[in-house]
């Protein structure tokens, strides 16, 4: 075998090695059925001026302090698919849908949020519920969607 036919089949074995690598983690990952698995999370694009401009209320003014409210609930379905969704049946019985923002931004900083889970929801309303706060007294989890103007934090700073 020559030098050079040596190096040929290195240089071979080194990239089927490589795409193997790839092929198996690709090929690894785990879902639940309706989740996307966290390390997707950097794959999901950010938010765009479209999805920004879905919340009107955050482009020059801040909400004003006395339209934040607090809620308290039940989870009743909760989803990750483009946007993330949050269903809650409210202590006082209102069954309340939400979106939570993009499902990048909830995978990369959200918390687990299951069926059955307390939670306690700081947020006001627009068009619908705009959620800023999320805690899980289940979990014992918390998460911030929006800053104390009510501007969502994928957005980044503006």
């Amino acid at each position: 075998m020559t030098a050079r036919s040596r190096t040929f089949w290195t240089w071979m074995l080194s990239l089927l090695l490589v795409a193997s690598l790839m092929w198996t983690c690709t090929n690894s990952r785990l879902y639940k059925e309706g989740e996307t698995s966290v390390a997707l999370a950097a794959e999901l694009p950010a938010a765009t001026d479209t999805e920004s401009a879905a919340h009107p209320e955050t482009d020059d003014e801040s909400v004003a302090e006395d339209a934040w409210v607090v809620l308290h609930g039940t989870v009743t379905a909760y989803t990750a698919d483009g946007e993330t969704a949050l269903t809650i049946q409210t202590d006082a019985g209102e069954t309340l849908e939400m979106e939570l923002g993009p499902a990048g931004y909830w995978l990369a900083n959200g918390i687990a949020l299951s069926p059955g889970d307390e939670v306690r929801i700081r947020g006001f309303y627009e068009e619908t519920f705009e959620p800023a706060e999320i805690d899980n007294l289940t979990t014992g989890e918390s998460v911030i969607l929006r800053d104390d103007s009510g501007a969502p934090l994928w957005r980044g700073s503006h």
